[in-house]
């Protein structure tokens, strides 16, 4: 049985969250190009860095799912899931008859894209 410390988990868990954050990085900068650049390349790795524990604590985790989630937060603001003019994300995202995350995702990502800022 292999039994990792908590200073190799820290490796490791940093290791995955690369292996998702440079993806994600080039997705975002291929389809948000003028918004990555005003942001900037270490404000954008925060930001993903931030979506992925956002996207967690409404147990959002698949990879497609957070990356979603993070294109909304690109659209919406970092806290959109708490900004009083999205009150349809924070109802989406708490509404616990909504169990299955990628549902979730797919709801706030859609929506999202449909009411963009200057129209939700």
């Amino acid at each position: 049985m292999l039994t990792l410390r908590k200073e190799q988990f820290a490796v490791f868990e940093k290791h995955e969250i690369q292996k998702f954050e440079d993806p994600t990085y080039l997705h975002l900068n291929t389809h948000y190009p003028e918004r990555c650049q005003d942001i900037g390349e270490p404000k954008l790795r925060r930001l993903i860095q931030y979506g992925i524990k956002r996207a967690a604590s409404y147990g959002i985790q698949l990879e497609n799912d957070v990356r979603k989630y993070i294109e909304v937060m690109l659209l919406l603001g970092p806290d959109f899931d708490k900004d009083p003019k999205y009150p349809w994300a924070t109802s989406i995202l708490t509404d616990k008859n909504l169990t299955d995350p990628k549902v979730k995702a797919d709801r706030v990502y859609e929506t999202a894209r449909k009411n963009p800022p200057n129209q939700a």
